[in-house]
């Protein structure tokens, strides 16, 4: 299966620009630009660094479900 073509070119921006360990502030802006392309959650940044969390909030009520990812 394809990888969408947009999560594509931020996965390959994110490899061709790498940030060393606890310095992976211009990471988390290209993630939170990325989000904010598509949609216009919560963002939560600041975590644990600059870590980042995106809280999605539906008008229908269902399952949550909670997406987990690293950059090292």
């Amino acid at each position: 299966m394809p990888i969408y073509p947009p999560v594509f070119e931020l996965r390959k921006a994110l490899h061709q620009f790498p940030e060393l360990s606890g310095y992976e502030q211009a990471t988390a802006h290209r993630v939170i630009s990325f989000i904010r392309t598509y949609s216009d959650p919560q963002i939560i940044d600041g975590l644990g660094g600059h870590g980042v969390a995106a809280v999605f909030r539906f008008s229908e009520e269902g399952p949550t479900v909670v997406i987990r990812c690293e950059l090292d």
